[in-house]
C-alpha cells in the first residue's frame, strides 16, 4: 500500500483509504484489514512481559488469502468464459424472445452486420415494448425487428459495459456496486479480449452470477 500514497509517514488508515480507491481488492477486504490492523496494535504491546493478543489461525489464513489475491487476482477468464447467445438488430423480436425463453436469459447481446455488439436486449425492454403495443392491440413477433424494440430501453435505469479478459473478479464486484450506488442497474458485463466492444465476445457476467462470485472471493 505504501506505493499508492505519496505521504511518507501516512497511517495505516490513511493508506487503506487511498488504496481502496485504486485497487478493488483493498475495498473488498477493508473490514478484515482494519480488524487485523487493530490486532497488530495489541501484538506490538506487552504487559508484564506477556502479549495482549495472539493471532489466530483464521487471521493468518485471511492474510494469506488477501496476499494471494493481491499477487495473483483471479481473472474473469476462464471463470466466466462461455459461449454467448446473441441476436442481430435485424432479427425478428420473436427469435430473441424464443432464445431467452429456452435458455432462461434475462438479457441477450445485439450485434450489427459486422458482428459487433451495439446494444443489449433485456426482458424489461421487451415488457415495455409490449406495454406500449397493448393500446394498439396489433403487433407481430415476426415482423417487428429487434432494433425497433430497443427503442423502449430505459437508458437511465439499465446499463451494460464491456470488460477485458484479464479483469479481476474484484473489479466485477466493484462495477456492480458502483453502478448500484449511482441508482442504476448493471444488467451485464460483456467480456472481450481487451474490453473493446468491437471484439469477439468471450463471456458474459450477469447479476445472477453475483451470489456465487461473492462467495468465491470472500475470506
Amino acid at each position: 500500500m505504501r506505493r499508492l500514497i505519496e505521504k511518507e509517514k501516512a497511517s495505516f488508515s490513511e493508506m487503506l483509504q487511498v488504496a481502496k480507491r485504486k485497487n478493488p481488492i483493498f475495498r473488498q477486504y477493508e473490514n478484515t484489514l482494519r480488524a487485523i490492523a487493530d490486532m497488530r496494535n495489541f501484538l506490538s504491546h506487552e504487559e508484564d512481559g506477556e502479549r495482549l493478543a495472539i493471532p489466530t489461525e483464521h487471521a493468518i489464513t485471511c492474510l494469506d488469502r488477501i496476499l494471494t489475491a493481491l499477487e495473483s487476482p483471479p481473472s474473469v477468464i476462464p471463470r466466466f468464459q462461455r459461449e454467448v447467445v446473441t441476436v442481430t438488430s435485424d432479427d425478428p423480436i420473436g427469435k430473441a424472445v424464443k432464445l431467452m425463453y429456452q435458455n432462461s436469459f434475462s438479457q441477450v447481446p445485439v450485434l450489427d452486420e459486422q458482428d459487433q455488439v451495439i446494444d443489449l436486449l433485456t426482458t424489461n425492454t421487451i415488457a415495455r415494448w409490449l406495454g406500449a403495443m397493448v393500446e394498439e392491440d396489433i403487433f407481430s413477433l415476426q415482423e417487428t425487428k429487434v432494433r425497433d424494440v430497443l427503442k423502449f430501453c430505459e437508458r437511465d435505469a439499465e446499463v451494460w459495459a464491456s470488460l477485458p479478459r484479464n479483469a479481476s473478479l474484484f473489479e466485477v464486484v466493484q462495477r456492480f456496486e458502483e453502478t448500484h450506488q449511482q441508482g442504476k442497474r448493471l444488467v451485464a458485463l460483456l467480456i472481450t479480449h481487451s474490453g473493446k466492444r468491437h471484439e469477439k465476445l468471450l463471456g458474459i457476467i450477469t447479476p445472477w452470477d453475483l451470489a456465487a462470485l461473492y462467495q468465491e472471493i470472500q475470506t
